[in-house]
């Protein structure tokens, strides 16, 4: 199952996605991408572009020291850790920030992806607070997208312009809503 639905499928998948979600694909999602130091301003798009409650830009773009020491922790798991420590930051933001942060190493991991998980037979768990077994199962998570990357969806995502985690983490996602019977 897992094979088929991101093969031959993930082209059609993305179109869903695109068609539900247009605010995440194309130029609103590559305009939260950041390289270097993450400011107050872009943590805060990237909150809004996960939360349901949207909180309004700051003045201040300055530096997110807090955020950008996380991101800068040796392991992936040390940068979990520190962005749990922050205020406010669960998994589904921590991942959204370590994404744009670096696109073609991380994908984003929320309850619809959860379920999308479910629903080809990868385990899955809880993923709110940020603990060291959050943190095994993010790295878990990304192992499975690495395995399930084919020559299929390397190709779908060179011509979607999209990197090949962020590809089948949205197959995830459309299939996590229920939206794969969904025509674009």
């Amino acid at each position: 199952m897992v094979a088929s639905m991101f093969t031959g499928d993930a082209q059609r998948l993305y179109g869903v996605f695109s068609y539900q979600r247009p605010e995440y694909v194309d130029g609103p999602y590559q305009d939260l991408m950041f390289r270097g130091h993450v400011t107050y301003r872009q943590f805060i798009k990237i909150h809004n572009f996960k939360a349901t409650i949207p909180l309004p830009l700051p003045s201040c773009n300055c530096v997110f020291v807090e955020l950008d020491r996380a991101l800068r922790a040796p392991s992936l798991e040390d940068r979990l850790l520190a962005m749990g420590r922050i205020g406010g930051v669960r998994l589904p933001i921590a991942s959204a920030i370590l994404h744009f942060s670096d696109p073609d190493r991380y994908a984003i991991i929320d309850e619809n992806v959860l379920q999308g998980m479910r629903r080809v037979g990868w385990k899955t768990r809880q993923v709110m607070q940020i603990t060291r077994n959050t943190a095994k199962f993010y790295d878990y998570y990304l192992c499975k997208i690495r395995e399930t990357i084919n020559d299929e969806v390397l190709r779908c995502s060179k011509e979607l312009k999209v990197t090949p985690l962020r590809l089948v983490e949205v197959c995830l996602y459309v299939l996590g809503k229920g939206w794969d019977s969904s025509a674009p």
